[in-house]
């Protein structure tokens, strides 16, 4: 305003121009580069609408723009009789209490409406000196007394007047808006046409604010953040609350961004609209033997603070229970998400490890593959569709949680534990990565019969028996089995799962099982079956080999002499002998009968407990296929887990008739040499007990 503007022009202005008078009076109180919003939120508290419901965020300055505005229509005497009612008395004191100081110490006010203070300056109630009172009170105190002179109040401003204590129960959220509807509008000079603000957060879906609205109030919300038209991201007040530091906000209220949605979104959520309620997440400590393990990997590229996390998730289903071994989300670098699943291989050997198929494709499967080349594994990676509907596909595992069928157990990951808490909003990578154990889980196993007395930890091979390599590929693997049989046990001592063709891994597979000639070879007692060729480089391990015969044995397809995939031609080119096995039906129903039976005491069927493919196979890797439909195919599903256990079935078929016609060769004494060879001893043949 220029100097020559006499005081009644300014006044006239201000009067005039709503959002000036606010900068003009009042630039002590505006550090900040004020929005759009703040210009708007200004006309709603001015305007001629005789109720307006204002809900903003935490820190927008609402109270702030509500105050000068009361100082305004005082100097301008707009009203004669301000009420301003709080969730309590101190509350509504204070505001009061912002007006009364800038009264008293707000120079330029007092040079163009002069000295307002009157001779009543009370705490909870003032009299300017034009005669216009302005009042405070709490939502429990009584309204007898709150007329002035003959003016009951004609202007109104009920600020939060509830707090999370009383919007927790149904009672209490009755009794405010009773109180509003029964004590405090008749109470007015007109219940209908007296001018007034509420001012709120929507705690509760059933809060005065959202209630209000539902009937009908005009009412305005400024969420910390919007949708620009261009559909970006926006600040709403970008020069105090910018983007990034919205984003910090966002992290601090990570494991509970209900309230973040109702402090900064003005977004209504109740306790009870949790997806995922605290109670329900129970942690139940386990300890994980040899029960069949999943993982899923929803993955996340990038990792700025706006970007989505990397969600994990690692489960049992045990007596149809669903039990988390870990579940977690992190803010990983794609090398970083890489090298978690290898560290996940190597402590849970999970049957499947399901990875988004999009981000499979597009990135990290060729990384895998290198990974798994250095390591010489091969993880059990399986894509996985993206579900449509994410939010209902999430959903989906509430039920189980509230049912108490699934639990964690260990303690969740803080961030993984907020955001099941907070969803369906903020990230929701770690509950989407858990809701695929829904989907990831036990089909229809082959051998329904397998059990833990199965497993033997450090099975050896016995000396003087044979070896015998149960040898198949497929599908772009190539498997194998170490296996002895002997006395009524089918024992599977090592095995090696291998992608790629049989003429590029097979020679490796000979020279990692220590393959020393045609029928003979050796097997390091070092190390663990998956890592022998590493195992192979050390000292201490060299020199403790066993000499064991081995022979190699394959399902009769590979010699099909027009539908073979070299698999046989890759194994005499070692060279090894390798011969044809039983049809896998006929091993099937031998291993099946095998698994219920003891044999001198012992299981029939044992498996070295370092052979992780073998047993995910038998709990249920190797299980039948699942139609369209929903119906049980008679075939097993396809992978890994099927060319593995259809080549030990071709084996044990062997075993029907005896290996190496052995029922030709009854009562006669064989023995093996030194180097593995096998000889017709002179002895007479001892009866098998």
């Amino acid at each position: 305003m220029s100097a020559e503007s006499t005081v009644d022009e300014i006044v006239l202005r201000l009067a005039a121009d709503r959002w000036l008078a606010h900068q003009f009076l009042f630039p002590h109180r505006h550090p900040d580069t004020s929005p759009p919003a703040h210009r708007r939120a200004v006309l709603i508290l001015h305007g001629s609408d005789t109720r307006h419901v204002l809900q903003a965020f935490r820190g927008f300055a609402k109270s702030t723009y509500t105050e000068e505005a009361i100082v305004i229509e005082a100097a301008l005497r707009l009203f004669n009789n301000k009420l301003i009612a709080g969730s309590s008395y101190d509350r509504a004191c204070e505001r009061l209490a912002a007006v009364k100081r800038e009264i008293e110490q707000n120079e330029v006010l007092n040079e163009l409406f002069g000295n307002l203070k009157g001779n009543l300056w009370q705490e909870n109630k003032i009299v300017l000196a034009s005669g216009i009172c302005i009042q405070a009170l709490g939502r429990d105190q009584s309204l007898r007394g709150t007329k002035h002179f003959d003016w009951r109040p004609d202007s109104w401003l009920i600020d939060d007047i509830e707090d999370r204590e009383t919007v927790q129960s149904p009672g209490g959220r009755k009794k405010t808006m009773d109180w509003l509807l029964k004590e405090f509008l008749p109470a007015l000079s007109d219940p209908v046409t007296s001018r007034g603000r509420v001012l709120g957060t929507p705690l509760d879906p059933e809060s005065l604010v959202v209630e209000l609205e539902k009937m009908g109030w005009p009412t305005t919300k400024f969420p910390i953040e919007h949708m620009d038209g261009e559909g970006q991201r926006a600040s709403t007040w970008p020069a105090k609350f910018p983007l990034w530091k919205i984003d910090v906000i966002k992290e601090d209220y990570r494991r509970d961004m209900q309230g973040f949605r109702q402090e900064y979104m003005c977004e209504a959520v109740a306790e009870t609209d949790r997806v995922f309620a605290r109670e329900a997440m129970r942690v139940e400590p386990r300890v994980r033997t040899w029960q069949a393990v999943y993982a899923m990997y929803d993955p996340a590229r990038t990792t700025t603070r706006t970007s989505a996390t990397t969600g994990k998730a690692v489960w049992s289903w045990i007596n149809n229970r669903l039990v988390f071994w870990k579940i977690a989300a992190q803010l990983w670098k794609p090398d970083e998400i890489i090298a978690d699943i290898f560290a996940t291989e190597e402590e849970f050997h999970p049957v499947w490890i399901g990875f988004e198929k999009t981000g499979l494709s597009e990135w990290a499967l060729q990384p895998i593959r290198q990974e798994a080349a250095r390591r010489g594994i091969v993880p059990p990676i399986k894509p996985v569709d993206a579900p449509r509907g994410k939010l209902d596909f999430i959903r989906g595992l509430q039920p189980y949680f509230a049912a108490h069928e699934a639990s964690f157990a260990s303690s969740p990951d803080e961030d993984a534990l907020g955001q099941f808490l907070s969803f369906p909003t903020g990230h929701i990578d770690a509950p989407n990565a858990a809701a695929y154990a829904l989907l990831l889980r036990p089909g229809a196993p082959i051998y329904d019969n397998f059990s833990e007395e199965s497993i033997v930890d450090d099975l050896e091979p016995q000396q003087n028996r044979p070896v015998f390599i149960a040898v198949n590929a497929g599908g772009g693997f190539v498997t194998a089995l170490l296996v002895q049989a002997f006395d009524g046990q089918v024992r599977v001592l090592a095995e090696w799962v291998r992608e790629g063709a049989p003429a590029d891994v097979v020679a490796d597979i000979h020279m990692e099982a220590g393959l020393a000639g045609d029928v003979s070879g050796t097997r390091t007692l070092g190390g663990g079956p998956r890592n022998y060729h590493e195992a192979l480089k050390l000292p201490e391990v060299r020199t403790q080999l066993v000499r064991l015969p081995i022979a190699w044995r394959a399902p009769p397809h590979h010699y099909d002499q027009w539908n073979n995939i070299g698999l046989v031609q890759a194994v005499k080119r070692v060279p090894a002998d390798i011969r044809r096995g039983a049809a896998e039906s006929v091993g099937r129903d031998y291993l099946r009968e095998r698994l219920s039976r003891l044999a001198h005491g012992l299981p029939a069927v044992q498996v070295d407990a370092r052979a992780r493919w073998t047993l995910n196979a038998f709990t249920s890797g190797y299980c039948h296929a699942i139609g369209r439909s929903g119906v049980v195919a008679v075939h097993a599903e396809d992978g890994p887990y099927r060319v593995l256990m259809e080549g030990l079935e071709s084996f044990c078929g062997l075993l029907v008739g005896g290996l190496d016609d052995e029922d030709a060769d009854k009562g006669k004494n064989f023995q093996y040499d030194a180097e593995g060879r096998r000889y017709q001893s002179a002895m007479p043949a001892r009866a098998k007990r």
